[in-house]
């Protein structure tokens, strides 16, 4: 028998299916169609108007539809139904991953053409489709579809269909974020729909996971030293309690924030604390992992890429959710990919481009995106324009009252009382990773002791003696300073610290966050800064030591980039990143050679020009073992070099 009041995509269903008996069906009915039949053709018929169905399945004059697939996954499913409900028609189905060969938008729009013209029907299905189906399709489009397959009346036909019973009604949210496998796979022929219920749910759980780091997040108000991130995670809450009070629409919540800092200044802390203080969930994931999770196919990619976004919308349920791209910079400036491997990154950054795009753009969207990066200058253009990920907040090093703050918070009830002004001062430059060391070693040695902390537990970790040669301290303490000056002095970028603190393999270190342009002269001076540890030593000390090793190492890999990568030298060629080139082409290697003395011998002028001050920044690193990077800079500010006749020469040439 037929329902009178069936649509017509129920009726072409029920004829491929069999399912033509009433809704109340028996379970054990012969004539049950599983998901993989029917969740593809529910979620069209509930996005198509009802005239394009008849107008489609009855054959009846030209048509040029377009359906955007919620996921790349969804595309081959939506392309049998498709065929499998309306004869004569045209599909191109593509889902992104085969960019490199046909799909884009300048291929088949031939194909297209002719057959429009011909007064024939064609259907494009992608996930974004203006990227990947012909313009001729997307422009000419008589029709554009956009589907919601876990709208509950969707879900509600696919579980009565498998079950042959009814579900009645479904939890809000119910399949959110859940792939087209993860579906097709909870709702099974032969099942309850309270079973099918229940194991969507238990899907979503399983996407969803957890993390106890999460989950003991601390509150914003817990928080020091975040200087305009603070202010911008703020906003969001107060904008987000002014929406759920009715107050404000949700256009008016900032829905993107990238993070920048050198690393161990708690970038993901603050994303985590946003997310308990905002009261919405929030789903971590590493883009480097998408890689390394996968053969590397670009499919396997895109699809570990679509599955980030589901999971984070899946923990809203159609609510305020945050998703955090942590280490985005692992996807490269198409600006600085050769011709040779553009073909494989740029659809999948233009992909990744087009899905923050369209979550932050879609008005019904609730999704707030979250990224954070060490490395700023590697990032793409187009990904941090107005619309993506955008504002970009750089963290600085905390203050010594910060640190003072940061100590007290990992504290908890240790040292109550006490005055960390002193011990912060010391540890001044440090990031609040360190921090949080500093006082798990601390109280670790105190559990030793059998006893509580004592401040001089916390100062022994902070600040440990050092019992190094005076010579060895006052070598490391100019060393580290050449860098530090040669970098304030060239703008090289925004210096951090200065230490001599001795830790692990290295005698000290410097932490400089660099300019994030690359121009040639950009590079040339990243190199000074780093040759100007090894140049201190010489322009103070009269000879260089073998401490210079790794700078060179750095120095020689931004040389050799210039000539041989990214066509900033005297040649366009592009002979690669691999540094073990210089071992084979004698040529490159003598220019790279040349142009390392060449930047050598400016970098130790510069310094001798500002010998004294360079004997002042070393001096008071050597006192005071650690320098914030304000601090170089009020000396740096505040230098009035001496008269002539006081200068005093302090040995040395320049051979290197």
């Amino acid at each position: 028998m037929i329902d009178q009041d069936k649509t017509t995509l129920e009726l072409a269903l029920d004829t491929l299916t069999g399912l033509d008996e009433p809704s109340d069906a028996p379970a054990t009915s012969p004539r049950l169609a599983p998901a993989t039949i029917t969740l593809a053709r529910h979620a069209l018929e509930a996005a198509i108007p009802a005239a394009w169905l008849r107008r489609l399945t009855h054959g009846t004059g030209s048509a040029a539809v377009v359906i955007q697939a919620p996921t790349a996954d969804w595309t081959a499913p939506l392309a049998q139904a498709i065929k499998a409900l309306w004869s004569d028609v045209r599909v191109i189905a593509r889902d992104g991953t085969s960019a490199r060969f046909d799909h884009r938008s300048d291929k088949g729009n031939d194909h297209v053409a002719a057959r429009l013209g011909e007064g024939g029907r064609v259907v494009g299905i992608a996930p974004v489709p203006a990227q990947h189906l012909p313009s001729a399709l997307t422009c000419a489009a008589d029709l554009t579809v956009v589907l919601d397959p876990t709208h509950p009346a969707v879900l509600r036909r696919v579980i009565r269909r498998a079950t042959g019973r009814s579900a009645g009604p479904l939890p809000a949210g119910l399949g959110v974020g859940l792939s087209y496998s993860d579906l097709v796979s909870a709702i099974r022929v032969g099942s309850t729909p309270t079973q099918c219920v229940r194991r969507l749910e238990a899907a979503s759980r399983a996407l969803l996971g957890g993390d106890d780091r999460i989950a003991a997040a601390p509150l914003l108000s817990e928080l020091h030293g975040y200087g305009l991130a603070m202010d911008h995670c703020l906003a969001v809450v107060d904008a987000l309690e002014a929406w759920r009070r009715g107050e404000a629409s949700f256009s008016s919540v900032p829905r993107s924030l990238l993070l920048s800092s050198v690393p161990g200044l708690g970038k993901t802390t603050l994303i985590r604390s946003l997310s308990a203080s905002a009261r919405c969930p929030i789903h971590e994931t590493n883009v480097g992992s998408w890689f390394a999770s996968t053969q590397g196919h670009l499919g396997d990619v895109v699809r570990a890429a679509d599955q980030a976004f589901n999971h984070a919308v899946a923990l809203g349920r159609g609510g305020p959710a945050i998703l955090h791209l942590d280490e985005i910079d692992a996807l490269p400036s198409r600006a600085s990919i050769d011709a040779d491997h553009a073909s494989w990154w740029s659809p999948l950054i233009g992909l990744l481009l087009t899905r923050i795009e369209r979550e932050l753009s879609d008005p019904r969207s609730r999704l707030i995106i979250c990224a954070s990066t060490n490395h700023p200058q590697r990032l793409d253009e187009a990904l941090v324009r107005p619309g993506r990920l955008s504002p970009t907040i750089h963290i600085t090093l905390p203050t010594a009252a910060d640190l003072a703050e940061i100590l007290r918070s990992h504290l908890k009830q240790d040292l109550a009382g006490e005055d960390l002004r002193p011990v912060a001062a010391l540890g001044a430059g440090a990031t609040g990773a360190q921090a949080a060391a500093w006082v798990g070693e601390a109280r670790e040695t105190a559990r030793a002791a059998g006893r509580p902390m004592r401040m001089s537990d916390l100062m022994a970790v902070v600040a440990p003696p050092d019992d190094r040669d005076p010579a060895d301290r006052w070598r490391t303490a100019v060393h580290e300073a050449g860098h530090g000056l040669a970098a304030a002095l060239l703008e090289a970028g925004t210096v951090e610290s200065l230490s001599i603190l001795p830790g692990g393999t290295s005698h000290g270190h410097t932490i400089i966050a660099p300019r994030t342009s690359v121009t040639r002269a950009d590079l040339e001076a990243n190199a000074m800064v780093g040759l100007g540890g090894r140049a201190a030593e010489e322009v103070l000390l009269g000879r260089a030591s073998a401490g210079a090793h790794s700078d060179l190492e750095a120095v020689t890999g931004i040389v050799a980039s210039i000539h041989g990568s990214f066509g900033l030298g005297e040649s366009l060629l592009h002979r690669g990143r691999d540094p073990t080139l210089l071992l084979f082409d004698p040529g490159l290697r003598e220019i790279v050679d040349g142009e390392i003395r060449r930047l050598y011998l400016l970098t130790v002028g510069i310094l001798e020009e500002h010998a004294d001050l360079l004997e002042i920044v070393a001096r008071a690193l050597l006192a005071d073992r650690i320098m914030a990077g304000r601090d170089l800079q009020r000396l740096v500010d505040g230098y009035r070099p001496p008269a002539p006749h006081r200068r005093t020469s302090r040995g040395g040439g320049h051979a290197v």
